[in-house]
């Protein structure tokens, strides 16, 4: 005979911050899948309408091109397996390219409750200090690609 306990069973529930960390999570996780089809989508439109797509908007509008340009189709030439032709659109791309790949592995495993709720703590103020570190540093190559390009 197995005794029954009187004891109330206590129910964990996740923080408000965790709650918060995980939507934010998924919502840049959905993002990134969003950005992760653009390069299909532009190829599949260069298909359906080949004059309307030829060049940028940088350099439709203002005869430069910007620091994106190239991005999406030397992820194409990434994904056929071309290295020299992907650098050769723009120097950033295998990078930019594994960068993405690691971030949506990153968020979808820290968009699962588990790991979301056990994330409070220092893992939310260092996410955001390694991606203010990117951002920093995408600028500042932004900048230098300005700077050469005009």
């Amino acid at each position: 005979m197995v005794a029954s306990s009187n004891q109330p069973r206590i129910r964990m529930h996740a923080s408000d911050e965790s709650i918060r960390y995980r939507n934010l999570n998924r919502f840049l996780l959905y993002a990134m899948l969003a950005c992760l089809a653009w390069p299909f989508a532009v190829w599949a439109l260069m298909h359906i309408f080949p004059q309307a797509l030829q060049t940028c908007s940088s350099i439709r509008f203002f005869n430069r091109p910007c620091p994106m340009c190239g991005l999406t189709r030397g992820f194409l030439e990434l994904v056929q397996g071309n290295l020299s032709a992907a650098l050769a659109f723009n120097p950033l791309t295998p990078l930019l390219s594994l960068l993405l790949f690691v971030e949506i592995a990153l968020r979808a495993a820290l968009s699962t409750d588990a790991l979301a709720s056990a994330a409070p703590g220092p893992l939310p103020r260092l996410d955001a200090k390694i991606h203010m570190m990117l951002g920093l540093a995408y600028l500042v190559y932004g900048l230098v690609f300005i700077i050469r390009t005009w």
